[in-house]
């Protein structure tokens, strides 16, 4: 049921115009309304963060979110206007991701005994899901998944990434399995480098791209892009940013969009031409971790933390805060904003966003939160 939160996408239909019709125009959005935040949780939470890892919006309004509680993967569901309802697995898992396109949902986890990439299935937007397949090794580290899905024809699909860390840290190997519709690919390996991290993946039909951090020596960091054939090879990459970590990368059309962190500072980078050229811009002088979400229309929101390294963010310091910038015009200009103001002790965020609205999800000191907004 299309959530009362989210207003109707309105468009202004075909009329007549000495006697031809003229092509709807879109509604052009300008601001957010206030947020209604849900608390969700209290206990020992782990929330995934990143473009989509942790929450799903779809276009009728209801909302998807993945967390880890006890070491146990839960689900959450709201139609955008009751309390979310969470169910929760029996089995350990942790490091968690979800991808969602339509009623079709990937969920990846990382298993804790057996040290395998579990992935599943649900063409009924969470309700119930397929039998879990493991689809790789999950080496020692911090695997940071990411899943993407998406509708060719009348089939779904959906991709899983990982890193396979060799010793304890967030840089090793890199892979990815398939859905092709019906069952799980085993992961293949993706680019050459052993100090990989942090990959995103971003899929639409005809188009499914991987972007991740590159340890390449010295201290430097680069941020890749892989592209993926029409045969499910993926290619060499090509560097986009040439000092950049913990990239997060939407695509809406013809506009990309990279969250990174770089010296202490959080920045966005646009590209309003598939990629050819960049503009980058500081959205927080210091930040780290800035993930985001984009939409057609020109429409993307970043969010950061005001900690400086990872170490900070992980430490759920009481006094952490999150600050986040909306623009609705390709990036000509931004709204800044604040889920919860000033409040301290907030963790990092999950982002989801359609052509109505913004979802954000995240950690905080006091449980896992959840803010839906309207564009008005």
């Amino acid at each position: 049921m299309k959530s009362a939160l989210f207003s109707l996408f309105v468009t202004v239909g075909a009329c007549q115009n000495n006697g031809e019709d003229t092509e709807p125009t879109p509604t052009t959005y300008t601001a957010l309304s206030e947020p209604t935040i849900y608390d969700i949780a209290y206990e020992n939470h782990d929330v995934p963060f990143g473009n989509g890892t942790g929450v799903h919006l779809s276009e009728t309004g209801e909302v998807l979110f993945a967390y880890t509680l006890n070491h146990r993967l839960n689900l959450g569901y709201t139609d955008g206007t009751t309390v979310p309802v969470t169910t929760q697995q029996t089995e350990f898992s942790f490091g968690t991701a979800l991808g969602a396109e339509h009623d079709f949902v990937a969920v990846v986890t990382t298993q804790p005994t057996t040290r395998q990439m579990r992935a599943q299935a649900s063409q009924d937007f969470g309700v119930s899901f397929d039998p879990p397949t493991d689809v790789g090794d999950a080496g020692v580290g911090a695997t940071v998944p990411s899943v993407c899905a998406w509708q060719e024809g009348n089939t779904y699909r959906a991709l899983v990434a990982w890193v396979a860390p060799p010793v304890s840290g967030d840089g090793g190997p890199m892979y990815v399995a398939s859905y092709d519709g019906a069952q799980w690919s085993q992961g293949v390996r993706v680019g050459s480098s052993d100090v990989l991290s942090a990959p995103t993946l971003s899929c639409e039909a005809g188009r499914q791209e991987l972007v991740a951090r590159n340890e390449i020596g010295n201290g430097n960091i680069e941020v890749h892009r892989y592209e993926r054939d029409t045969m499910g090879g993926w290619n060499s990459g090509e560097v986009i940013i040439a000092a950049g970590a913990d990239p997060h990368y939407c695509v809406a059309g013809d506009d990309q969009w990279v969250g990174y962190h770089n010296l202490g500072s959080a920045y966005l980078a646009h590209s309003s031409d598939g990629g050819g050229t960049w503009a980058h811009r500081e959205v927080d002088s210091s930040g780290k971790f800035t993930p985001i979400t984009c939409a057609e229309g020109g429409l993307a929101a970043v969010c950061r933390g005001d900690w400086d390294t990872k170490a900070e963010a992980e430490s759920r310091d009481p006094g952490r805060r999150i600050s986040c910038s909306v623009t609705f015009d390709g990036g000509q200009t931004y709204t800044e904003f604040a889920p919860v103001g000033a409040e301290e002790g907030q963790g990092v965020t999950s982002m989801s966003m359609t052509t109505e609205g913004l979802a954000i999800f995240w950690g905080a000191t006091n449980g896992i939160r959840l803010a839906l907004y309207d564009f008005l």
